[in-house]
Parts: structure tokens; C-alpha cells; sequence
């Protein structure tokens, strides 16, 4: 398998990977890795609505985001467009079984086509084995994507590459500091779900408890837009912060890349982190797969996985333990 795909020396390629933002954010090592191969490729990349706001962190090596939008009349001619662009090879981001992706690649026609196997029947004429999930983490199975084209990607360039550019990290800098010099802990409250957020008056006990224990530590709350009233009242019964860091997730990423430690239940959030090495104590229900959580890439983490479908089943006091290990390590 390893160099079976041969390119020409400007291909054109097509990266497919419509699900999450954190989708994005673990997938960027490889689309870099490949521009750094073939500096002179037409490098595109598919999303979806769900996660197109991620795609800031790809601008400067992703000549064209295409975003698919599902069930509408725009997508049949988008499809169309992209198999009129004959790509030389398209990569399918997608770790799990989908039909969409399953059609998007018998639709665009690339020459050469690299999954991941998904246990099903693909179009794709390049397989490639995810190896054991409960071992591996998702960044490591998705840097094989490049093993039929010959590149295997270092374990020091494997950590999300997320760059925010200077004007934005200096605005929310700003916002998140103030003129403190003081260190920041980033509260971020939103998960996928109701069930993947931390019930709010566990973080009222948790938020108390840091601050007493660490009084000269500024504490800010951040949340989806979704969120924004649940993370005002918290900031306001725990007399913390309630950062609205800007209009995009860019400014949002830029609030956890500017924070000194982070506390959150949401993955994305968390692959900043490690993009920006941030240590930080994350709270996940155990896969019911068994697979590997997503823990931050090569970042100092303090994970704490409970093994119920709802995150109210972690204490508090063991939130603030390991906030605590974390934040005099």
C-alpha cells in the first residue's frame, strides 16, 4: 500500500469531510503535510454547514472550500462542478460508515480515491485500515490516509495546525486579559449536546472553588452562540467573566489559544487547545464504541471520562482536583 498512488507533480486534489467542526481540526496535519508535498496541487476540501465555520484554519493551504448542503437543489450542481474539476485524487476524511460520502465519491470520479475502512461496500479503489480505535487515537488513523501516497507524517507534525491570524488574536487577547497580567482560565461550557454539557450548578461549585483556592487566576466563561444566556448567568453567579470573544469561531478559537488552562466538554474546543498546547481537564462520556476518546493531541491533559451517557455523573470535587493538579503542575 505504501506508494501505490502516484500524482503528477500539480494535481489536483479533493479532501471530503462533511460532519464537525473538530473534524476539521483533527484533519488539518494532513491536508498541510500534502501541501507541503505537492506545493504547486489545487488543494480543495468538501464540508457541510455543520462545520464550514472550522475552515479558517486551513485559508492559507485550501485554495477552494466548497460547502455541500444536503437534500437542496445546489448540491446536484455542485457535484457536478467538482467531477467536471477531474480531480487526481480525492481523500474522504470520513472515519465512519456514510452513504453521503460513499456517494460523494462515486459522484466526483477522481482518478484515484483513499478511505478509510468503514466495514462497508465503498467506490474507492484505496482501503485503508483504521487498526485498533481502542488504542489509537482519530489523528493517527487519519495521518494513514497518506501511506498509499508515500508520505508518513512525524509524530511532531501530527498536532492540529489551527493559525489565527494576528489581528483576531490580538482583539480577543485584549478582551480576555484586559490589563491583567494575570493567567486565564478558560471556562467553555457547550458540548455537542445537553447530555455532553456539565450541569451548571456543578460548575457553580467548581468556579467557587477555584477562585477561592486561587484568587489571583481570571476566570472567563465561553460558549456556543446557542449557549450565551447560560454562560452569562454562570458568569454572573460566580462574579466571573463572560467573554464574548467576536462574531466567528476564529475569534472563539483565539479566546481558548489566549487562556494559560481550559476547562471543557467539547472536543473542538479542545483540539485548539492542542494546537496551541494549552494543558486542560476534559470531560467525556467513554465512547460506547470503545474507542479511543478524543484527547488532545500531544497537549498536557487532565481527561476525566465518565463511563454514563451524561456528564452530571462526574463529581465536582473531582472536576476541582483536577483543575487543581493541572493548574500547579
Amino acid at each position: 500500500m505504501f506508494g501505490d498512488v502516484i500524482l503528477p507533480s500539480a494535481p489536483k486534489i479533493l479532501y471530503v469531510r462533511q460532519d464537525r467542526i473538530g473534524d476539521v481540526f483533527v484533519s488539518t496535519p494532513l491536508v498541510y503535510a500534502l501541501r507541503q508535498r505537492y506545493p504547486e496541487a489545487q488543494i480543495d476540501i468538501l464540508v457541510s454547514r455543520n462545520n464550514s465555520a472550522a475552515t479558517f484554519c486551513l485559508q492559507s493551504v485550501v485554495d477552494q472550500v466548497h460547502v455541500l448542503k444536503k437534500n437542496s437543489p445546489q448540491m446536484l450542481a455542485l457535484l457536478w462542478k467538482l467531477r467536471r474539476t477531474r480531480y487526481d485524487l480525492l481523500i474522504d476524511l470520513n472515519h465512519t460508515a456514510s452513504a453521503t460520502s460513499n456517494g460523494i465519491v462515486r459522484s466526483v470520479r477522481a482518478h484515484h480515491s483513499i478511505v478509510l475502512n468503514n466495514n462497508v461496500t465503498t467506490p474507492a479503489q484505496h482501503v485503508v485500515e483504521q487498526g485498533d480505535r481502542s488504542q489509537r487515537h482519530i489523528i493517527d488513523v487519519l495521518c494513514d490516509l497518506l501511506l498509499p501516497l508515500g508520505i508518513s507524517i512525524e509524530r511532531k507534525d501530527k498536532r492540529p495546525r489551527l493559525a489565527i491570524r494576528q489581528d483576531i488574536m490580538c482583539e480577543v487577547k485584549n478582551k480576555a486579559h484586559a490589563t491583567s497580567s494575570a493567567p486565564v482560565l478558560a471556562v467553555q461550557i457547550s458540548g455537542s449536546s445537553e447530555r455532553r454539557m456539565y450541569p451548571a450548578q456543578a460548575l457553580e461549585h467548581v468556579i467557587h472553588a477555584i477562585r477561592n483556592r486561587f484568587p489571583l487566576v481570571r476566570i472567563i466563561i465561553l460558549s456556543a452562540p446557542a449557549d450565551r444566556a447560560k454562560a452569562v448567568h454562570l458568569a454572573a453567579v460566580t462574579g466571573t467573566l463572560h467573554l464574548d470573544p467576536g462574531p466567528s469561531y476564529e475569534h472563539f478559537a483565539a479566546a481558548i489559544a489566549s487562556s494559560t488552562w481550559l476547562l471543557s466538554p467539547d472536543t473542538a474546543a479542545i483540539h485548539v487547545a492542542s494546537a496551541y498546547n494549552i494543558p486542560s481537564v476534559v470531560l467525556f462520556s467513554r465512547d460506547p464504541r470503545g474507542f479511543l476518546n478524543w484527547l488532545p493531541y500531544d497537549a498536557p491533559c487532565w481527561p476525566i471520562i465518565t463511563e454514563h451517557d451524561s456528564l452530571d455523573s462526574i463529581p465536582p470535587d473531582l472536576v476541582v482536583a483536577n483543575l487543581v493538579s493541572m493548574m500547579t503542575c
